[in-house]
């Protein structure tokens, strides 16, 4: 198979337009899709897709203008895939050159594009990564010569969710840090670090000062409760189960599955 496919891993839209002279890419869509060219027509077989689907937990799947959309889950992130598969034939001649690859095309010569689009709510550059885990998860069902190459891929080792608990406890920043330390599919994560250990930082004044500040006994008692109890939700609810949680679990989802996690996605 590694002869049919010519691995130009570059961005497409669904509505490209192929020719001998030119390829030309939607501009709205091109950030969030990767696709390979390839001679071999034969259709995207359903098991490699029905296994796809399975590895990245898709829960639902719907047709939006007759293309069908598949839903799953990434932490507290919510994506949706397309299949991107066009045939088109060249008009003239026409060489390609990239990646070592060196073909010529003639007129009348024909190829497919087969690739995946993500459509999220999330940054381009998240949902680009998302889109070349999906066209990698394809190729290691169809190109053995892709699979066994080791430098394709990187190893991602599992998170632990009791040490993030533990950092968690001491401060959310330091758990934070811990769930987005080399976790490429964690976008904003000084943000998200920094925000973690200046709310921890804010709810100090109350528990700590509210016996000095307090104009009255009950205040005195009341401002450290509030501010411990605000702290426990923060903690808790907030960094613990939305944010550290949920990201944790779902880069250990992706790390768990059968299909090796592409270089390309850190490049």
């Amino acid at each position: 198979m590694r002869k049919c496919i010519i691995q130009i891993l570059i961005v497409l839209a669904i509505g490209s337009r192929a020719t001998a002279q030119e390829i030309k890419l939607n501009r709205s869509d091109e950030k969030r899709s990767s696709y390979i060219l390839t001679e071999n027509f034969e259709s995207f077989e359903k098991n490699i897709l029905d296994s796809i689907c399975k590895e990245f937990k898709v829960i639902k799947t719907r047709n939006f203008r007759g293309t069908n959309l598949y839903n799953f889950k990434f932490g507290m992130s919510q994506l949706e895939f397309a299949v991107l598969g066009k045939g088109f034939k060249f008009d003239t001649t026409f060489n390609i050159n990239q990646n070592g690859i060196n073909k010529t095309f003639y007129k009348g010569d024909s190829l497919l594009l087969v690739g995946f689009s993500i459509y999220s709510l999330e940054s381009n550059k998240m949902n680009k990564m998302f889109s070349q885990m999906l066209l990698s998860a394809y190729m290691q069902e169809t190109d053995t010569n892709y699979l066994n190459q080791q430098n394709n891929f990187i190893n991602l080792p599992l998170k632990s969710n009791s040490e993030f608990w533990k950092r968690n406890f001491i401060n959310m920043g330091y758990g934070m840090s811990y769930a987005a330390k080399d976790n490429p599919f964690y976008s904003s994560k000084g943000f998200a670090i920094g925000f973690g250990y200046i709310i921890e930082v804010l709810h100090y004044i109350p528990i700590f000062g509210g016996a000095f500040f307090g104009e009255t006994r009950q205040d005195k008692i009341a401002i450290p409760i509030i501010g411990l109890s605000s702290l426990f939700f923060w903690k808790k609810v907030i960094y613990g189960n939305i944010f550290g949680k949920k990201t944790i679990e779902g880069y250990n989802n992706l790390a768990k599955m059968k299909y090796k996690i592409p270089n390309s996605i850190i490049e």
